[in-house]
């Protein structure tokens, strides 16, 4: 009886060491958990610091230059080029009215309807001839002004090149934002406004090439170009600047 009064005593101690053993075992593991979620915590606070937007940063004001503004320089004063420039800020002469059997002569101010792609309508403006020059050498002395900007025919053995200056006024024109370009519609036409018959006994007439489709003006008298190929043996023949159907202005230039 003792002896079995011995083991159960024995027994009971060595549960008892056990639990402590198991408790103190949980207890240990459980202190380095909570130190790792601790310090997650910490980075993870530092990092939501980090991503926040420097506000001293986003209230700064751009200086960017806005080069699609009409005030921008780069479009409301454009580079003087060969073709096309602005001959003054500011004038309104008066265009006279000319027909094929009274046309206007060089540097007399005429009207002729232009195209204002801001109402989609015609406007009629001064314009004038200040130059008509012709020959054989023209062709090569307008690619090597023109350069890759604008394609021009080679003519053909009975054919020479005709470059007219001109000059337009665009005071009063309606100007969209971005401006406008300085070309005129023309072209070249028998003295009685109508084909000119060759000696072959074909008819002969033709538009006019803008030679400056780049440059866009607001304001101001400006002079610009337009060439077109003509037979050699046309010597008689009118320049006609304005729309078809519209205001045109005629002139009879001087013989080159």
């Amino acid at each position: 009886m003792k002896k079995l009064i011995t083991l159960l005593a024995s027994a009971a101690l060595l549960l008892c060491c056990s639990a402590c053993s198991n408790g103190s075992d949980k207890q240990e593991s459980s202190a380095p958990s909570g130190s790792s979620s601790s310090a997650e915590s910490t980075e993870s606070a530092e990092s939501a610091e980090s991503s926040k937007p420097d506000e001293s940063a986003a209230s700064e004001p751009s200086h960017a230059p806005d080069v699609f503004s009409s005030d921008a320089s780069i479009i409301s004063e454009p580079a003087p080029n060969a073709i096309s420039y602005k001959v003054k800020d500011a004038e309104k002469p008066t265009g006279k009215s000319s027909s094929s059997d009274a046309p206007l002569g060089l540097n007399e101010w005429g009207t002729a309807a232009k195209l204002n792609i801001k109402d989609n309508t015609y406007t009629n403006v001064p314009v004038r001839l200040v130059s008509v020059k012709r020959g054989e050498n023209i062709y090569s002395e307008l690619k090597e002004t023109v350069g890759s900007s604008r394609y021009l025919f080679e003519p053909r053995d009975t054919e020479e090149y005709l470059v007219c200056e001109y000059e337009i006024c665009l005071d009063g024109f309606p100007v969209p934002e971005g401006g406008t370009l300085c070309d005129i519609t023309g072209g070249i036409t028998g003295t009685n406004g109508e084909m000119i018959k060759l000696s072959t006994g074909s008819y002969w007439g033709s538009s006019t090439i803008a030679l400056d489709e780049q440059t866009y003006y607001f304001d101001g008298v400006i002079h610009s170009m337009i060439c077109s190929p003509i037979p050699k043996e046309v010597k008689d023949y009118l320049i006609v600047l304005g729309e078809y159907g519209e205001t045109q202005a005629f002139f009879k230039p001087q013989q080159a």
